[in-house]
């Protein structure tokens, strides 16, 4: 595949619409988030969705251990949750710290401030190595909606990022 090739390639995935989120863990005492934007429902009944998470993140070793996560959806004034969630490493940082948050059946921390939450565990035996991130399918345990508004896309965010659209 030639340079031209791999750059028209990567402008037609650019196209493709996903959400914004904050995918939460926690594993012994440890809880981290991270801004992610690959977010799907797998199956209905019973209800399933997937993450892909990136394998170098300590988001993905913290699910790795606890088999558990959460998905918050952000809203569209929620720049700076994707910027302080999103642009640094749990590794180095309390992303946490801040921001408030509950947890519910799995432990995993939840954003108060987000328009809905799922609350996941991991089927292993559904999961799978897709080379730099992992796809991990979870049967949804609890959820609900918090507020009302219109959830982020990364289009929206890359739009509106530095203040203006």
């Amino acid at each position: 595949m030639t340079d031209d090739e791999l750059k028209e390639i990567k402008s037609a995935v650019a196209a493709i619409t996903y959400g914004l989120y904050v995918v939460g863990t926690a594993s012994g005492g440890r809880i981290n988030g991270q801004t992610c934007n690959t977010v799907f429902q797998v199956t209905s009944e019973p209800v399933q969705v997937a993450i892909g998470i990136n394998q170098r993140n300590l988001t993905h070793d913290l699910i790795m251990e606890s088999g558990v996560f959460s998905v918050s959806v952000l809203a569209n004034d929620g720049h700076d949750l994707v910027r302080k969630f999103g642009y640094r490493s749990g590794r180095t940082a309390d992303k946490y710290e801040g921001v408030p948050y509950f947890t519910g059946v799995t432990g995993a921390p939840i954003l108060e401030e987000c328009l809905a939450y799922l609350e996941c565990r991991v089927q292993k035996e559904l999961c799978l190595n897709c080379g730099t991130h992992s796809l991990f399918v979870a049967r949804v345990e609890a959820g609900g909606v918090r507020n009302a508004g219109e959830p982020m896309t990364y289009a929206y965010f890359a739009a509106t990022k530095f203040g203006k659209k």
